[in-house]
């Protein structure tokens, strides 16, 4: 028989909410690239949606993009916006787990 690998799984991220607000914010959420660069490292492949769960229990799926503000980027934050975060009852500064969906 053949020994099989068990598939790798990205680790989950504890990242600070912060809300994204506006008239053109979307559905996506946004976290740092460097997160999204070492799950596409682990998991072979890009990684376009992310589960977030919070401590309370609540969990939804995101599709998710790069941070694009600088003074945010390295600072272990996910900018959700704000429809979603009354969905999950997460206020700015919250703790959030995060890690990339399973496809």
């Amino acid at each position: 028989p053949t020994p099989t690998t068990p598939t790798k799984s990205a680790p989950s991220k504890q990242l600070v909410v912060d809300t994204l607000s506006g008239f053109f914010v979307g559905d996506s959420v946004q976290i740092d690239a460097e997160f999204l660069e070492e799950w596409a490292r682990l998991l072979r492949e890009s990684v376009s949606e992310v589960e977030i769960e919070t401590f309370g229990g609540e969990a939804t799926l995101c599709k998710v993009k790069e941070i694009n503000d600088s003074k945010l980027k390295g600072k272990g934050m996910i900018r959700i916006p704000e429809k979603i975060c009354k969905t999950l009852e997460v206020e700015k500064g919250d703790l959030v787990t995060v890690k990339p969906a399973s496809t």
